[in-house]
């Protein structure tokens, strides 16, 4: 069943301990961006990816790309950037560098998403705000932070209406790649 909801997927990073842009290294026959739109495109209406200002584009057929509205911000830029863009008021945010995502987890936060502006997973250990919902009424605190310079999404998690969902039996979900070796190691 597709759900009239974003999927946001953030795909700006410098990948500076990868060495190679992340989000365009291909495993296992795709690109990692490309995974987690596959995964995302038979539940979500819409995905949009957002690229940094400088990055090429990906080019995946059925995606919208983004650009980040203000540069080198982190994952709070690129938060910002797709909800701004985004048709629906809901989005499901993920960073294209986790592998093992499943579409499941975010059927399972959008459950809870009535009454709050951000539903984040805990993994047991700690909050997972890059695998997210969020909603755009954070858009005018994101600004703020921005233009503040600051850069936490955990702290906008702190500012806002916040429902935080145990997800501990979903621990491998939040695994992400810093380094190519990581792939071959953990995946």
């Amino acid at each position: 069943m597709r759900i009239p909801v974003c999927a946001i997927i953030l795909a700006g990073g410098k990948s500076s301990r990868f060495g190679s842009d992340k989000a365009m290294f291909v495993w296992r026959g795709l690109t990692l961006s490309a995974r987690i739109a596959e995964e995302c495109r038979a539940v979500f209406d819409e995905i949009i990816i957002v690229r940094g200002q400088r990055q090429r584009p990906l080019e995946i057929e059925g995606v919208n790309e983004v650009r980040d509205i203000y540069p080198n911000s982190g994952p709070l830029g690129g938060i910002h950037a797709g909800l701004s863009r985004a048709i629906s008021d809901l989005a499901f945010v993920v960073a294209c560098d986790m592998p093992t995502f499943s579409a499941s987890l975010a059927r399972r936060l959008l459950e809870f998403a009535d009454g709050f502006d951000v539903v984040a997973p805990h993994d047991g250990e700690q909050l997972q705000p890059l695998c997210a919902v969020y909603r755009k009424s954070v858009l005018p605190v994101c600004a703020k932070m921005l233009v503040n310079g600051e850069r936490s999404v955990k702290r906008l998690c702190g500012q806002v209406k916040t429902k935080v969902v145990d997800c501990k039996e979903r621990g491998e979900i939040f695994s992400n790649v810093n380094y190519t070796s990581d792939l071959s190691e953990h995946f």
